[in-house]
């Protein structure tokens, strides 16, 4: 089977080489990487452009829309069977691929494959380790949040999951990732858990829901997802809390 794995880009020049050489590198043969730049103003294109005919990548440019319809775009010229995103500041280990698939090889009912994130720095340094719960569920996330959603860099699905769901909302440009997965975690997916590694995740703190531009409007979106899909006031809580411990990490580290 095919892995496509979708890479919105937005001025991450800094980043962007990495993630995909950790994808380039993966040992598993039948993968095809997807990057969709937004609008990139600084040296983001030309580091792309580098490794265009190296290895299997599709890229195109648009104008900034925003993760939502960037991420739209980029699975709409996906032709993988299993579907993954990797944001352009996180990386993968270099046998993630091929121990992901070894699941969906085995198991041909299993719809989602998830696993564990290192948590790095700016300059890559570990800052701790993400274990999701091994049992996800739609009522769990409802309540814990992104606590209880599985994180990009450690997330595999079945194609047939993004069309059944209907991708992105592209109203959410900030929290489009926790109400895609709440959309798809309502259908209750059958869900398999590797207690491994699958790369890194980079916490920096000039996000966009990390300004406060960015910690009002993610606000917002949190608020109106909660509408949708009748969260419950203690989820409603850790939301918050989310959106201003972002924030404050600013100043206070």
């Amino acid at each position: 089977m095919k892995v496509s794995i979708i890479t919105p880009a937005y001025n991450c020049e800094k980043f962007i080489e990495k993630c995909i050489l950790s994808v380039k590198e993966q040992d598993y043969q039948d993968v095809e990487h997807v990057i969709v730049n937004d609008g990139s103003t600084d040296n983001t294109e030309n580091i792309i452009k580098k490794y265009v005919g190296s290895y299997p990548v599709k890229w195109i440019n648009q104008k900034n829309h925003g993760i939502a319809y960037t991420m739209n775009k980029g699975f709409e010229i996906a032709t993988g069977d299993i579907y993954a995103w990797l944001d352009a500041d996180n990386y993968y280990n270099k046998d993630t691929v091929s121990e992901v698939m070894k699941v969906f090889d085995k198991y041909s009912d299993i719809d989602i494959v998830y696993g564990n994130i290192e948590f790095v720095d700016a300059n890559g340094k570990k800052t701790g380790t993400h274990k999701p719960p091994p049992n996800i569920s739609f009522n769990k996330a409802l309540i814990h949040t992104t606590g209880a959603i599985p994180l990009q860099p450690a997330v595999f699905f079945k194609k047939e999951i993004y069309i059944k769901t209907g991708g992105f909302d592209n109203h959410y440009r900030i929290a489009g990732d926790y109400e895609f997965w709440l959309n798809v975690l309502k259908e209750n997916p059958k869900i398999f858990y590797i207690d491994k590694t699958f790369g890194s995740y980079t916490l920096v703190n000039s996000g966009a829901s990390q300004s406060l531009k960015g910690v009002i409007n993610g606000l917002k979106e949190t608020y109106s997802i909660a509408k949708k899909y009748n969260q419950p006031l203690y989820g409603k809580i850790l939301l918050l809390f989310k959106y201003l411990k972002g924030f404050l990490g600013r100043f206070f580290k």
